[in-house]
C-alpha cells in the first residue's frame, strides 16, 4: 500500500476526497483547489480516483498524493474493501466523495471503517431523486452535505427531509486575477485572435459541453453581429463540444467572427480583455467558478436563472440576468452593456464587490473548515 504515499508525520491530520469522474470541469477543480487550500494549512489531502482520470494526473502535477482506485459499477465490491483498507489505515480526519459510484461505495466503506466526518458533495444542480438507495446515501452514509448552490441545498433538504445544518451551500472560490492591466489583457487577446483595436469581445469560458448553451449564444451572437461589424464571439474552453460546435457556427452568417481558442491554463487575460462575459447555461450550474472569476476582473456579465447563477447575481446591480434557451433574451442584454459604457462600468465595478466579499478561494476554505470543525 505504501507505494502510493510519502512518508508524513503520524500527527497529520488527513482528508481524502474520492472522485469517479474521468473528465475535466468545474467538478474537479472545485476538488483540487480545495485541496490545495487545506494542504496549504497544514493538511495531508489524498485523492482516491482512477489513475488515468485527468483528475489524478492534475492532482500529481501538484504533488499531492494519489492512490488509484477504479470506482467503475464492475469494481464495486472490490473497490468498497480497497477503500475499507485505506480507511483503517490512514484514519482521515474526512472522507468526501464527489460523483455517485465513488459516493456509493467510499461513504459506506468509511462508515463501516469508522470515519467520522463523511460529506458528500452535490456540484450540479440536477434533481437527485429520492429513491431508497439515495436516502441512505443523503441521510446515513453521509454525516454532512456540501453544495455549490442554494438551489441544490434547497431540493436536498426538501427532497431527503434533511435537519437544519446538515447541508451546506459553500460556492468555490476562484483565484484573484494575476493581470490587473486591461489594456494589457486586451493588447495580449487581439494579438491572439489576430484582432484589430476596435474589435468588441463577447467573451464565455466555460468547457464546451450541451448545457453550457453555447448553441443559444452563437445564435444570440449572430442576431447582433450583421448591425454591429466590431462584434467578435471569443469562446473559451475545450471538452466534447469540439467536436460539434464548430460545426454549427460554420452554418451561421457570422461565422468568420466566431473563434474557439481552446482550454487556456490562465483564462484571466481573457476575461479581462472581454466587453462582456456570457454564461449561457441551460442546466447543471452551481456558482459557476467562471462567473466568480468574471467578477474578479471587474467585467460585464450576462448570465441566465439557472442553478446558482442568481445566487451571485443581482440582476441589474453586478450583472443581467435572462431566461435561459432564449437567444433574443441574450442578444438584447449583452446589446445593452456594449451599448452603455456608463452602466457596463458600474456592473463591472459591483460585480468586483462581490468576489471581494464572497469569491475568493481563502473565503470558501474558511468556511469549510468552520462549517465541518477542521
Amino acid at each position: 500500500m505504501s507505494q502510493f504515499l510519502k512518508h508524513m508525520p503520524a500527527e497529520t491530520p488527513t482528508i481524502i476526497h474520492t472522485e469517479a469522474s474521468r473528465g475535466w470541469g468545474g467538478q474537479e477543480i472545485r476538488t483540487l483547489t480545495e485541496c490545495k487550500w487545506f494542504r496549504d494549512q497544514g493538511f495531508r489531502c489524498i485523492l482516491m480516483a482512477s489513475d488515468d482520470s485527468q483528475i489524478s494526473k492534475a492532482f500529481k502535477a501538484e504533488d499531492i498524493e494519489v492512490i488509484p482506485i477504479e470506482f467503475k459499477k464492475s469494481t464495486q465490491l472490490g473497490d468498497f474493501f480497497r477503500c475499507y483498507k485505506w480507511f483503517k489505515q490512514l484514519k482521515p480526519e474526512l472522507v468526501g466523495a464527489h460523483s455517485n459510484i465513488d459516493t456509493r461505495v467510499a461513504l459506506a466503506a468509511a462508515a463501516t471503517a469508522g470515519v467520522i466526518r463523511r460529506v458528500r458533495y452535490r456540484h450540479v444542480s440536477i434533481p437527485v431523486k429520492p429513491s431508497p438507495w439515495n436516502h441512505l446515501i443523503y441521510r446515513k452514509s453521509a454525516t454532512a452535505i456540501i453544495t455549490t448552490a442554494n438551489s441544490i441545498t434547497r431540493e436536498l433538504v426538501e427532497n431527503f427531509s434533511l435537519t437544519e445544518g446538515f447541508a451546506q451551500t459553500i460556492p468555490t472560490g476562484v483565484a484573484d486575477t494575476s493581470i490587473t492591466d486591461r489594456v494589457a489583457a486586451r493588447r495580449q487577446v487581439l494579438e491572439i485572435l489576430g484582432l484589430p483595436e476596435s474589435s468588441v469581445l463577447i467573451t464565455q469560458v466555460s468547457v464546451l459541453r450541451q448545457w453550457k448553451g453555447h448553441r443559444d449564444l452563437m445564435k444570440a451572437f449572430d442576431s447582433l453581429a450583421s448591425s454591429n461589424p466590431d462584434l467578435h464571439l471569443v469562446l473559451v474552453g475545450g471538452g466534447p463540444g469540439m467536436g460539434y460546435l464548430p460545426e454549427f457556427a460554420a452554418k451561421l452568417t457570422s461565422r468568420e467572427r466566431i473563434h474557439f481558442v481552446g482550454h487556456q491554463e490562465d483564462p484571466y487575460p481573457f476575461f479581462k480583455a472581454a466587453d462582456v462575459v456570457t454564461l449561457a447555461s441551460i442546466g447543471g450550474e452551481g456558482v459557476p467558478q467562471s462567473a466568480l472569476q468574471c467578477f474578479a476582473c471587474a467585467t460585464p456579465f450576462v448570465g441566465t436563472r439557472v442553478g446558482g447563477i442568481p445566487d451571485i447575481t443581482e440582476d441589474g446591480v453586478n450583472g443581467l440576468l435572462v431566461t435561459p434557451e432564449s437567444p433574443d433574451d441574450l442578444a438584447a442584454a449583452v446589446l445593452k452593456i456594449i451599448s452603455d459604457p456608463e452602466m457596463a462600468a458600474t456592473l463591472g465595478a459591483n460585480a468586483r464587490r462581490t468576489f471581494d466579499e464572497i469569491g475568493s478561494v481563502e473565503h470558501m476554505g474558511e468556511r469549510l473548515r468552520t462549517f465541518l470543525g477542521l
